[in-house]
C-alpha cells in the first residue's frame, strides 16, 4: 500500500473516531472507545483532540502535533513519535513500550502515572511537566530537559539520565535504582527520601540540591561536587563511594573506594 493511501486511511479512521466522540459529547453519553492507529502520518495535526485510550502500534507519527490533546490511558508500542509535540497534553496513565520519542516536546504536559519501558526520550523536553508516580524502566533520557518537573514518587530503574538538565525538579520519594546520572544538572533539585542506591552520580552538578534522608547505598559520587548540597550526612556518605575528586561539606568525610566496589 502506498504511503499516500496509508495516510488517507489513517485520516478516515481519525475522522470517524472524532465524529463519534463528538456525537457522544452532544448526547451527553460517556462511551469508552479504543481508537487504534498504525501506518504513517508524519506531521499530522491532532492538537486538542480527544484521543483517550488510543492505541498506536507500529505507527509513524514523527513530527505530529498533539498539543493539548487528551491521551489519557493511551498505548504506544513500537511507534516513532520523534519530534512530536505533546506540550500541555494529558497523557496520564499512558503505557509506552519500545517507542521512540527523541526530541519530542512534553513541555507542561501531564504524564502522571505513565509506564515507559525500553523507550527512547533522548533530548526530549519535559520542562515543567508532571511526572509524579511515573515508571521508567530501561529507558533512555540522555540530554533530556526536565527543569522544574515533578518527578516525585517515580520509579526510574536502570534509566539513562546522562547530561539531563533537571534543575529545580522534584525527585522526592522516588527510586533511581542503578540509574546513570553522570554529568547531569540537578541544581536546586529535591531528592528528599529518594533512593539513589547503585546510581552513578559522577560529575553531576548538585549545588543547592536537597538530599535529606536520601538512601545512597553504593552510589558512585566520584568527581561530584556535593559541597553545596543540603541534608547530607556522614552516614549517607559512608554508604556511598567517593574518590579523591569528590567534594563534600566541611563536616563530612569521604568514603573512598574503587569504582569496582559499586557493582
Amino acid at each position: 500500500m502506498s504511503r499516500a493511501v496509508t495516510s488517507l486511511a489513517i485520516w478516515i479512521t481519525l475522522i470517524i473516531a472524532l465524529a463519534t466522540a463528538a456525537h457522544a459529547a452532544d448526547t451527553g453519553t460517556a462511551i469508552a472507545r479504543l481508537k487504534s492507529f498504525g501506518g504513517s502520518c508524519e506531521g499530522c495535526n491532532l492538537a486538542g483532540r480527544q484521543l483517550t485510550n488510543a492505541s498506536l502500534v507500529g505507527a509513524q507519527f514523527s513530527g505530529a502535533s498533539f498539543i493539548g490533546a487528551d491521551l489519557r490511558g493511551s498505548r504506544f508500542k513500537g511507534s516513532d513519535l520523534s519530534k512530536a509535540d505533546f506540550s500541555k497534553a494529558d497523557l496520564r496513565g499512558a503505557d509506552i513500550l519500545g517507542s521512540d520519542f527523541e526530541s519530542a516536546d512534553f513541555n507542561g504536559a501531564n504524564l502522571s502515572g505513565i509506564v515507559a519501558k525500553g523507550s527512547n526520550f533522548e533530548d526530549a523536553n519535559f520542562n515543567g511537566a508532571r511526572l509524579e508516580a511515573a515508571t521508567f524502566i530501561g529507558s533512555n533520557l540522555e540530554s533530556a530537559r526536565l527543569a522544574g518537573a515533578d518527578l516525585s514518587h517515580t520509579t526510574l530503574t536502570g534509566v539513562n539520565f546522562e547530561m539531563v538538565d533537571a534543575r529545580g525538579s522534584d525527585f522526592s520519594y522516588s527510586a533511581l535504582l542503578g540509574a546513570n546520572l553522570e554529568k547531569a544538572i540537578f541544581r536546586g533539585a529535591r531528592f528528599i527520601y529518594s533512593r539513589l542506591d547503585g546510581a552513578n552520580l559522577a560529575n553531576a552538578r548538585m549545588d543547592g540540591a536537597n538530599l535529606s534522608h536520601a538512601s545512597m547505598v553504593k552510589t558512585w559520587i566520584g568527581g561530584t561536587d556535593l559541597s553545596q548540597v543540603t541534608g547530607l550526612t556522614q552516614d549517607q556518605i559512608d554508604r556511598a563511594c567517593a574518590n579523591a575528586q569528590t567534594r563534600l561539606p566541611p563536616a563530612v568525610k569521604p568514603h573512598i573506594c574503587p569504582r569496582a566496589w559499586v557493582h
